[in-house]
């Protein structure tokens, strides 16, 4: 038995006995059996663990809770609220009633602990359980202010909803029951679920006083004569019920009063600890004077207890009640003590302390106890504040990281607090060093407030405090404080424009954010999927101050990569940026490149959650555009996808139909309201079933809207005023023009573009050529087709200077021109490391020919400085060439010309003039002092050739041959992309990781 590994005599006697059941070789499996059999001694006992599958819920719960192990009756209690839920009767609740009083007289058989806690919880669940099975739970025992405040809103909760007992239920059937397991319970430990399922009763029957046996208990259990966990008990009785006002107040002082002071003096420090926490509530139900003369005296007595819980508890006491007592009392007996712990600081009250700050802060400044223009307790109030803000200024200087974390959370409330009064020393000495914190946590919590301070302290004060330290922690190396301090960018910026900043004033902000954003967004990991949708959503908050330019050569190509590569909610977040930021872009061409990238790699992308994606960035095209412009440039689109072969797809379109019927119907398109019936009649014998569903549902909602909308003119005519709002934005800014698409965004959608971040800061944009295919297409190129044929063979030695790239010569004086055909390549816009797009030929299987080095070519594109120096001469072999090169398609073909070694040949540029200038500008205005060189390696023009006896050789059996893709005539020509350069397109995270 050696291998089986078994625990403890009991498991392995289990598995020794000559009557066992199966022999269990995996060891997972058997670990689950031994924690069934634990307690099985015997084969009878098995006979407990079979449940008839044919009984019902209710009656597997009265087996398992009365002769079940303590695991099942345990699982059977958890699930009981659910189980009720689902079989509500009288009959039901008196059997699982019934059953719990059994497992509880037996509960001395098996762990008695744990059955009584799980008993005791079960029975305050079923109180406050509704009809759906959910648990709207009572809070925990804590001060006044909190506990009140999320009591309230459990109460609303649960006046919302509909319970499960009703209040009958609990008072002649359930409370009874919890009466006599609490009159019984004696433990520490079962003290708190104990009196949570007595008051959760009753607080439903709304009255401590409809059962007489309510108070009995709860007063018996404080005797003195009773065990810790009793008097325990009591303390949590009495300041419930008192804190919800279960009992009348003139019975508090005459009933309660003695009892509970008794308590604030018991020998255990837990009761003492919980009556710190219970006389908040009983000094606010008793009149003032008794509160001044009893409650505050046991206070005092507590704050300087012997345990170190105890004052802590004590001291936010005080706190809670500083609001309560009277100017008087506050300042005599209440602030000194207070003042006491801050200028002094024990050991034990200073992480108190600086999470309290705020709030003490906070409520001496709303009581005037911090008010300079109160002249009549001057003197005081002047010491009070200077002692507080000499308190303040230890705490922000404290070795422990957690407490200088507390001081920068709680940093806006004190300056709040202390107004005018020391406000510039707040913001010149105090808030810089929680900036220059050497804890990324600390500089963090400083981050989150930053714009409370902003407001807090003035415009003036703000633009010459808050906006440098903005700046500086825009720069900070800690991811966590870029996340924070972005998020709340656009809160300040916000600030400054209410308050008229001019936009030169916010240009460096503004520029500091985006280049934050993006050394933020190289710091997430693949999995921080939450901190990258929280980062898509306060990118899109600050687009509202980035310039035209900065969203498209900038944002939206973040955005974009957000959409290839992020998760489902981070998509959706992203696409809502993208499409509401449209209407920022200034130039029309930019606003079309846009949507034209958005139908093509996403609304007749093969992939169908593009598809899907794109139907998203139509309903919210819908929302923010007028109807006109979401007809024309968005739904000739979707409408396609209607007929799409996915189902999901198709659901997706179907479910947006109500809203195109809409447009459709606003703009009068009959054919395309034509076009929807027929389809939705369509639909009805879809072979999907959740598409049918669907296709009825908008086929009901269609219906609907057109019988309501001629009562709805009110409606109608806001809906009306809306889109002509937008409207008249969209022409002003000559958006209604954007489904006319010209020439100049054709060959905008041939870019690809990134960005990076410079080694001094500066963001470089980069552009490359998507495919060859695509220059190739380039208008202009038809009128220059007959002189392409004249071409006679490229020099691999010629350039013209200044203008590096690929060049043709004629032969024997025969010129030509060209377009450049598939050689022509795009380098980087003036930025080091460029991406290029290569042509490689396919090869015919080689036959006789030397292989050459690889061929690197390189051009710029237009108006772009060149990327690379002009190529090197070399003495080349003899080549030969075609005579005609290029093809429709861009592919090589012709008859082969010789070129011995020494024949002249001419040479022309390969960019045309008329071409060139049809061909818009695409980079953005760069510095050219802030641009880097690109690198000087890989510059040289090489052209593999053939020797010509190995030519001559092979002539006979190759004659007539003509090879496509590289191989002209009997020669292999190959190009492949310069040297230095990847051979894969970067993406623009991967550009910015170079750096």
């Amino acid at each position: 038995m050696d291998d089986w590994s078994l625990h403890n005599e009991r498991e392995a006697d289990f598995f020794e006995r000559d009557d066992r059941l199966v022999l269990i070789c995996s060891p997972i499996l058997r670990q689950h059996v031994l924690t069934i059999f634990f307690y099985v001694k015997s084969i009878s006992d098995l006979d407990k663990l079979k449940v008839n599958e044919e009984l019902t819920d209710i009656d597997r719960t009265e087996q398992l809770l009365r002769n079940g192990f303590l695991r099942q009756k345990i699982s059977v209690l958890q699930a009981l609220p659910s189980t009720l839920a689902g079989c509500h009767t009288k009959y039901s609740l008196s059997v699982a009633l019934d059953s719990i009083q059994v497992a509880w007289k037996n509960r001395q058989l098996e762990d008695s602990s744990a059955i009584c806690f799980e008993i005791l919880k079960t029975l305050g669940e079923l109180a406050n359980t509704t009809v759906d099975g959910k648990v709207i739970s009572l809070p925990a025992a804590t001060y006044y202010e909190e506990y009140n405040e999320r009591l309230l809103r459990s109460n609303q909760k649960k006046k919302e909803t509909l319970m499960l007992l009703s209040n009958e239920q609990i008072l002649n059937q359930l409370l009874p029951l919890v009466l006599d397991f609490v009159e019984e319970t004696h433990e520490k430990e079962h003290a708190e679920v104990a009196s949570n399922a007595l008051i959760s009763s009753i607080a439903r029957i709304g009255s401590a006083t409809k059962n007489a046996k309510i108070l009995r208990v709860a007063v018996g259990k404080g005797d003195v004569t009773e065990t810790a966990g009793s008097r325990l008990l009591c303390c949590l009785l009495l300041g419930a019920v008192i804190a919800m006002r279960l009992i009348p107040i003139r019975d508090i002082e005459d009933v309660f009063l003695e009892k509970m002071v008794s308590l604030c003096q018991d020998t255990d420090a837990d009761i003492r600890k919980c009556m710190c926490i219970q006389v908040d509530s009983l000094a606010r139900a008793i009149s003032h004077d008794t509160a001044d003369s009893v409650i505050l005296d046991e206070l005092l007595e507590l704050l300087n207890d012997e345990e170190e819980q105890v004052k802590k508890a004590a001291f936010s006491a005080f706190l809670s009640l500083l609001d309560y007592y009277s100017s008087q009392t506050r300042r005599d007996r209440i602030i000194p003590e207070i003042t006491h712990f801050v200028v002094d600081q024990p050991i034990f009250i200073i992480p108190l302390l600086a999470e309290k700050y705020g709030i003490l802060m906070t409520k001496l400044s709303s009581l005037g106890e911090l008010s300079i223009d109160n002249t009549e307790n001057g003197s005081h109030i002047a010491d009070t504040t200077s002692m507080l803000l000499e308190g303040f200024t230890h705490l922000i200087k404290h070795e422990d990281p957690t407490i200088r974390r507390y001081c920068a959370y709680n940093f806006p409330a004190v300056v709040k607090a202390f107004r005018l009064s020391y406000l510039c020393i707040l913001l010149e000495n105090i808030m810089p060093a929680l900036a220059t914190d050497s804890d990324a946590k600390v500089r963090m919590h400083l981050a989150a407030g930053i714009h409370e301070v902003a407001l807090i302290a003035g415009f003036n004060h703000s633009f010459r405090y808050v906006k440098p330290l903005m700046l500086q922690l825009l720069t900070d190396d800690s991811s966590q404080v870029l996340g924070k301090v972005i998020s709340k960018t656009s809160h300040l910026l916000s600030y400054f424009t209410k308050n008229g900043l001019s936009d030169d004033h916010k240009v460096d902000l503004v520029d500091a954010a985006l280049r934050s954003a993006l050394l933020y967004l190289m710091s997430l990991t693949e999995g921080q999927n939450r901190e990258r949708a929280a980062f898509v959503k306060d990118l899109g908050a600050i687009c509202a101050w980035f310039s035209s330019t900065q969203l498209y050569d900038t944002v939206i190509p973040v955005l974009f990569e957000f959409l290839e590569k992020g998760t489902r909610p981070v998509q959706l977040e992203a696409i809502r940026v993208i499409v509401c930021n449209l209407r920022r872009l200034e130039l029309s061409s930019h606003r079309i490149a846009i949507m034209n990238r958005l139908r093509n790699d996403f609304g007749i992308a093969g992939s169908y959650w593009r598809r899907i994606l794109y139907l998203e960035s139509c309903m919210i095209a819908g929302e923010v555009n007028s109807l006109q412009y979401y007809r024309y440039n968005y739904l000739n689109t979707a409408i396609d996808l209607l007929d799409d072969p996915i189902p999901n797809v198709r659901m997706k379109a179907i479910s947006h139909l109500p809203r195109w019927h809409e447009v459709f119907s606003y703009l009068r398109e009959e054919h395309l309201l034509e076009k929807i019936q027929n389809y939705l009649s369509k639909s009805e014998g879809d072979a999907d079933r959740d598409v049918r569903d669907i296709a009825q549902a908008a086929k009901k909602a269609i219906e609907k809207s057109s019988m309501t909308k001629s009562s709805s003119l009110k409606h109608e005519l806001q809906v009306d005023l809306e889109d002509k709002r937008k409207l008249d934005e969209e022409e002003l800014s000559g958006m209604i023009t954007d489904h006319e698409e010209p020439f100049e965004v054709k060959w905008s959608s041939m870019i690809d573009y990134s960005v990076m971040v410079a080694k001094d800061g500066q963001l470089i944009r980069r552009a490359r050529v998507k495919t060859l295919e695509m220059v190739s297409k380039i208008p202009g190129k038809a009128q220059h087709k007959e002189q392409m044929k004249n071409i006679g063979c490229v020099a691999s030695n010629t350039l013209v200077p200044g203008n590096p790239g690929l060049l043709l010569s004629s032969v024997s004086g025969t010129t030509g021109n060209a377009t450049g055909g598939p050689f022509v390549l795009a380098s980087a816009v003036g930025s080091t490391g460029s991406r290029q797009d290569s042509f490689r030929g396919k090869l015919p299987p080689k036959s006789g020919l030397v292989k050459g080095p690889s061929s690197n070519f390189s051009t710029t594109l237009p108006n772009c400085s060149n990327a690379r120096s002009a190529l090197l001469t070399k003495k080349n072999p003899p080549i030969r060439f075609a005579t005609n090169v290029v093809s429709k398609t861009g592919n090589l073909f012709g008859s082969s010309t010789k070129v011995t070694k020494g024949t002249p040949i001419n040479t022309i540029n390969i960019k045309d003039s008329t071409i060139l200038a049809k061909i818009p500008v695409i980079r953005p205005i760069i510095t050219a002092g802030k641009r880097e060189s690109s690198p000087s390696t890989g510059t040289r023009l090489t052209i593999a050739t053939s020797n010509s006896n190995t030519f001559d050789s092979q002539a006979a059996t190759n004659t007539g041959s003509t090879s496509v893709g590289g191989t002209i005539g009997k020669t292999r020509l190959t190009a492949t992309e310069m040297g230095g350069n990847s051979l894969k397109p970067r993406s623009m995270i991967q550009a910015i990781a170079r750096q």
